[in-house]
């Protein structure tokens, strides 16, 4: 019971300590008093400091006051992206989090855990999750892993080994599970129900007849909430929807297109799942001999410097990405100082981006139905 009484003690001052309770012009509070405020003894509370000044987050000196060390003041977070070193979403995100960090006197570690085989790219996350427990890192904020299967365990099983280490997780663009289902981890993330919604209603106010999606043959829970935003607008234009009308395929495989394409009727519009996927799509469309947006309006997701590049220009929904970086940075210190106790959802408006690949042309001009929004 005494074991359990100093390690509870431990980790209350640990999460007060590293939430910013104590300043280091301040003294600390003495055994006594924490003895009376806790109702725990002296021993339990010796046991507890005596943590806390191995791990160097307070100095203990004799006949002086016990103070919090620069250690303590300097929060370190971790940060797990995976695939930062090939996807462009990511690269903003980390940029803005490490700038909005040194605002702060904190700092975010990462690592390049990107691998080809998913079985080495869980194996490497699991590794640099391990390290940021044995650096005793403030909080976690993590993108999960596509799901290779309904069955697949791997994000649950990351997020619970900080659970078990008393580190908070804020969960960033998806969930841990596919919906209707809710995890009790925060979430921050563009609404994407409502993004995907609003670029198909641009498309069928663009002329498009069948909306399609195109995503890749793996699950995904904000992959999901686009695909139920697609069908919304849809079905409240009076138009058939069902899941056949989802495309789950590699953007490469001529086959699966081909295949596709000779449905009736055929699809004239598609969602891709992120901007990338769009530009290696867009080029198989036109292998197979479809121009768009003529016979195949495109629109992506993400707003990446792809869909400004490419010819013709695409149609996205940009993400905030500095007003994302910010409000996760705001939850994980909530979370760490223990001022939150629900978790949060916080899902923020993407803003559409409107470009050649939907403004289908009439006598050979664009034709002038939208206003272009700025790039």
């Amino acid at each position: 019971m005494r074991e359990l009484k100093h390690r509870n003690l431990y980790d209350l001052l640990k999460g007060e300590i590293l939430g910013g309770k104590y300043c280091k012009s301040c003294a600390f509070p003495s055994e006594a008093q924490l003895s009376r405020r806790c109702g725990c003894s002296r021993i339990t509370v010796r046991k507890a400091l005596d943590e806390l000044r191995h791990e160097g987050l307070i100095r203990c000196r004799q006949g002086r006051a016990t103070v919090i060390t620069d250690l303590a003041l300097t929060k370190t977070f971790g940060l797990i992206l995976p695939g930062l070193s090939r996807y462009e979403y990511f690269q903003p995100i980390a940029t803005e989090l490490t700038r909005i960090a040194q605002e702060h006197r904190c700092a975010f570690l990462f690592a390049n855990v990107d691998a080809i085989e998913p079985d080495q790219l869980r194996h490497n996350i699991r590794e640099l999750a391990a390290d940021f427990i044995r650096r005793r890192v403030s909080g976690v904020v993590y993108h999960p892993l596509e799901f290779q299967d309904a069955g697949d365990t791997t994000n649950i099983d990351i997020v619970s080994v900080f659970r078990r280490a008393k580190i908070p997780v804020v969960l960033l663009d998806s969930d841990i599970v596919m919906p209707p289902e809710q995890s009790d981890f925060d979430v921050v993330s563009i609404d994407n129900a409502l993004a995907a919604e609003t670029l198909a209603k641009h498309l069928m106010e663009a002329g498009a007849r069948t909306v399609s999606v195109v995503m890749l043959p793996r699950m995904f829970p904000n992959m999901m909430e686009r695909i139920r935003g697609v069908g919304n607008a849809v079905m409240l234009a009076g138009r058939p929807w069902s899941m056949s009308n989802v495309l789950m395929t590699e953007p490469t495989n001529l086959r699966n297109i081909r295949a596709f394409m000779k449905r009736r009727p055929r699809p004239d519009a598609f969602i891709c799942q992120n901007d990338a996927l769009a530009a290696d799509f867009a080029q198989s469309l036109e292998t197979l001999g479809y121009s768009i947006p003529g016979d195949v309006m495109l629109a992506g997701f993400d707003g990446m410097d792809i869909s400004r590049v490419m010819k013709p220009g695409l149609t996205t929904i940009r993400q905030p990405y500095a007003e994302i970086s910010r409000m996760v940075f705001d939850v994980l210190m909530r979370r760490v100082r223990g001022t939150a106790s629900l978790p949060a959802r916080v899902f923020l408006s993407g803003k559409l981006i409107v470009r050649e690949s939907t403004q289908r042309t009439s006598g050979g001009r664009i034709m002038k139905r939208f206003e272009r929004l700025p790039v």
